[in-house]
């Protein structure tokens, strides 16, 4: 992973991207460009793991570039079972940020990928600053959690 400088048009990008994400598409313009400031861009190389299983969740990310591949069930000796695949605007992470739960999936690249990453403290302070934020993503979590569940039984 290497972080890469967010330039004004990748901003511009991803506040269209928050748009198109389903549980954020109400915030207002002033909400998103908070968010916007509180974000990375990072960049992944074919193959790399963005988020492992089983570990701690420490970023919430949308999509920009490339495609990804989330799997459940993956264990040295289970190669899991892929439940989806993300291109742009496709998002992850936030399950375990706002339930403070090990990562729920392993998601690798597909193929070179261009991301923006939300961390837990900037998280947090945004969880805080806006209720909207907060309830919004914490909807969304759960329902990713009974999806999951029920993909896996």
């Amino acid at each position: 992973m290497k972080t890469r400088e967010v330039a004004e048009g990748d901003f511009t990008k991803l506040a269209a991207a928050v748009r198109k994400v389903h549980f954020l598409s109400h915030l207002s313009i002033g909400e998103i460009q908070t968010m916007c400031r509180a974000i990375e861009l990072v960049e992944y190389t074919p193959g790399e793991k963005v988020v492992k299983e089983g570990k701690k969740g420490d970023a919430f990310f949308i999509v920009y570039k490339g495609k990804v591949d989330v799997i459940v069930g993956k264990s040295l000796f289970n190669k899991g079972i892929a439940v989806a695949t993300l291109g742009p605007g496709g998002f992850f992470g936030e399950t375990a940020l706002v339930k403070r739960t090990p990562r729920t999936a392993t998601v690798i690249c597909r193929t070179k990928v261009l991301a923006f990453k939300l961390g837990r403290k900037r998280f947090q302070a945004l969880c805080i600053q806006n209720q909207n934020f907060r309830r919004a993503i914490t909807i969304i979590a759960e329902e990713r959690i009974d999806d999951s569940l029920d993909k896996t039984q």
